[in-house]
């Protein structure tokens, strides 16, 4: 399965406009190992999406893994083993949006996962303790933006258990990256795997779509404001 995952991320990668600007085979080893790390991924997810400068993952059997970034100049830098790799910012979101793309797991409808609290604004913060975990249950997947932001998909449609649907209450938009731990999966079968790989996948795929939560804040801006 991991090949084909390296296949998708590999396929993605050269078509994107990246290739134009870095060494291609440093990006195809270090979105491999993202993409298989999910922890190491999402820690340096985290780190970004907090400001902070840079990110560090010590391993105690594999390798080390660095990564700084200069939010100022636009550029991050990243080191592991021989590989030292200097991107784009912009460049390097997108590259993180495509190994997203191509090794996260779609999960099953009526998936019971907790979200990351840490990762709320602090007024959702408050809702929620050590007693109190965001449990959600994930109600549509793969839903595609409109308004010429069609390259992008939100992952999941999601609300929080136990309260399930309420009036006038939109839906939890949830992102691979902001689930910290999957609870219970819901049913999948055959069906519903040929569904996942052969129009959810394909058409993301087809389409070269990235999540929302590898959206440049200005485009966020501008969809927000296509909206009103």
């Amino acid at each position: 399965m991991n090949d084909n995952k390296d296949y998708i991320f590999e396929n993605l990668l050269n078509k994107s406009i990246l290739t134009n600007n870095v060494n291609i085979d440093k990006l195809i080893t270090i979105g491999r190992m993202l993409g298989v790390n999910r922890n190491i991924f999402r820690g340096m997810y985290i780190a970004i999406n907090n400001g902070q400068q840079e990110y560090r993952y010590t391993s105690f059997i594999g390798s080390d893994f660095e990564a700084k970034f200069d939010y100022k100049n636009r550029d991050v830098i990243i080191k592991r083993n021989d590989i030292d790799l200097q991107i784009n910012y912009d460049d390097f979101i997108l590259f993180c949006g495509l190994v997203d793309t191509a090794y996260s797991e779609i999960l099953p409808l009526y998936t019971l996962v907790e979200l990351d609290v840490d990762m709320f604004d602090d007024e959702l913060k408050d809702m929620f303790n050590n007693e109190h975990k965001a449990l959600t249950y994930l109600t549509a997947r793969k839903i595609p933006l409109t308004n010429g932001f069609e390259k992008y998909v939100i992952d999941y449609f999601g609300r929080l258990w136990p309260f399930g649907e309420m009036p006038d209450v939109p839906p939890i938009i949830v992102s691979n990256m902001l689930i910290k731990k999957v609870i219970t999966k819901g049913l999948s079968d055959e069906r519903d795997e040929k569904y996942v790989e052969n129009v959810l996948r394909k058409m993301q795929l087809d389409y070269q779509q990235i999540s929302t939560a590898f959206m440049p804040f200005e485009a966020a801006v501008r969809y927000t404001g296509s909206l009103k």
